[in-house]
């Protein structure tokens, strides 16, 4: 069941296809009808395995079908689920398809078409049926889970979950493994970063992005309309609500709070909010007044405006004396919110003809300056006006990817492959190699991002590592390929 969940994640990859515009022609190798015959790589599936789990009601093979047109155009059905692609013919029995604007290889040898679908190397054999009639559907083993393949709506979605959230507490049943809110400052000492690692983003766009030590995963979501959502994640299911502010991941055997953060631009500096204040529409008109985001509650008046600004070689004190007496104020104060130097000032604003008292908080983030302006409308207005401010923390970006090359592979390990790659800027990394296999040589061209803690490779030129070996034709043999490399999820 692992491999089949696995295999099914690294096809509906593909129906994200969108791969710029090419040519092709009826001649080509790629031009005509495939379907699914095995898969090689990190997950690998035989042929005869493919044939067992027909006879089980899983046709895999009749289920994935590939069509390649002689225009350029292909599609791919995956149990009834069709997405439409372009594709290029190189004229060497290789050719390229595109993830996520993003070329990757596939070729044609000795009879059966291989494409580099992320998680391994999906293999097949021409078929009498074309993708546009497939009649296969999602086989009763996949019900459970036709959820996570189903591409999000178009339309945006309105919901008090769409936002960042990081990781506020747990509870287990086994208590010696509850952390209580009260525990992070103790467990960031020893090193465990679980407010900064630990983050849960909920795209209005239908996309979810869930990060821990380890990495991240991301896929689909919608709200019930009710605040309320599953999500499959972590290798488990959650079923997402919101109590109190915080919001509520229930699992099989965990409950993990998550409290609401918004960033303040691009300063780097971001607040706490309670759950249920979503984003509003900013006009074009405010943005040309350094309005960059708008923030309301179902629950609370008080609404917020975030702006960033240069400073223009002002200091923080010279620019609010001057924006604090350009709104009406003839006195500002200086203050510190968390170590983080601060000056606010309360001006009279005028909005749909109503009068409101606006408290504006301005902080410095390098060149620019950042600023709330709370709409103090409301009984509670103050209190929770003070709670936003006194949440105002700095987070440091995360390191920039480093371009190298291989040095050589460190031995004494498995998986994940270790190499030794010397950076652009001179010095030594060590990395891991998640998605290769076969040896990086020295010398390749390699990127290094940030995965939880530590470097992870990925290839400069995702061809480095691609073989397609010899494109004579010869008897049909067990078809071998290697990763292009991975693809960020």
């Amino acid at each position: 069941m692992k491999k089949i969940i696995t295999l099914m994640l690294a096809v509906c990859l593909c129906l994200l296809l969108a791969a710029p515009a090419s040519a092709a022609d009826d001649a080509s190798p790629f031009v005509g009808n495939w379907k699914f015959y095995a898969q090689e790589g990190e997950a690998p599936m035989s042929h005869e395995e493919i044939l067992a789990m027909a006879e089980m009601g899983f046709d895999m093979a009749n289920g994935m079908i590939t069509s390649f047109r002689g225009d350029g155009s292909f599609s791919m059905n995956v149990f009834g689920a069709i997405a439409e692609g372009t594709w290029t013919d190189n004229g060497d029995g290789t050719g390229v398809f595109g993830v996520e604007g993003e070329s990757y290889p596939m070729s044609v040898q000795d009879g059966f078409l291989r494409m580099d679908l992320g998680n391994g190397v999906g293999v097949f054999e021409p078929s009498d049926t074309s993708a546009d009639d497939s009649t296969a559907g999602i086989p009763p083993i996949l019900e459970e889970y036709a959820s996570q393949f189903e591409m999000p709506e178009q339309q945006a979605i309105v919901s008090p979950l769409v936002g960042e959230w990081r990781f506020y507490s747990m509870e287990s049943e086994k208590s010696e493994l509850d952390i209580p809110h009260d525990a992070l400052p103790e467990q960031l000492e020893k090193g465990r970063d679980y407010a900064g690692k630990y983050t849960l983003t909920f795209m209005d766009d239908g996309w979810f992005k869930f990060c821990n030590f380890y990495g991240f995963e991301q896929n689909n979501w919608s709200d019930s309309g009710s605040g309320t959502a599953t999500i499959f994640a972590d290798g488990e299911k959650w079923d997402c609500s919101m109590e109190d502010g915080l919001l509520i991941l229930k699992g099989s055997d965990r409950v993990m709070r998550y409290e609401k953060i918004v960033p303040v631009g691009t300063t780097g500096y971001c607040v706490v909010v309670p759950g249920d204040y979503v984003q509003g529409e900013v006009t074009k008109e405010q943005r040309q007044d350094d309005m960059i985001a708008y923030y309301r509650s179902s629950e609370h008046l008080l609404d917020f405006d975030v702006y960033q600004y240069g400073s223009n070689g002002r200091t923080l004190t010279e620019y609010v004396a001057i924006e604090a007496k350009q709104y009406g104020s003839d006195r500002f104060e200086s203050t510190e919110i968390n170590g983080i130097p601060v000056c606010f000032y309360t001006s009279k604003e005028q909005y749909d003809g109503i009068d409101y008292r606006v408290v504006n908080c301005l902080f410095a983030a390098g060149d620019d300056f950042g600023e709330l302006s709370f709409w103090m409308d409301g009984e509670d207005a103050p209190n929770v006006a003070e709670q936003i401010l006194g949440s105002l923390f700095y987070r440091a970006p995360e390191p920039e990817d480093v371009h190298g090359v291989i040095v050589e592979k460190l031995k004494g390990y498995s998986y994940p492959d270790r190499y030794l790659v010397r950076g652009n800027d001179g010095e030594l990394y060590e990395a891991e190699y998640y998605f290769g296999f076969e040896d990086l040589a020295p010398d390749t061209e390699v990127v290094l991002s940030v995965r939880g803690s530590g470097w992870e490779i990925e290839l400069e030129d995702p061809w480095a590592a691609f073989d397609f070996g010899s494109t004579d034709v010869t008897e049909t043999t067990e078809p071998v390929l290697t990763s292009a490399g991975p693809i960020d999820i």
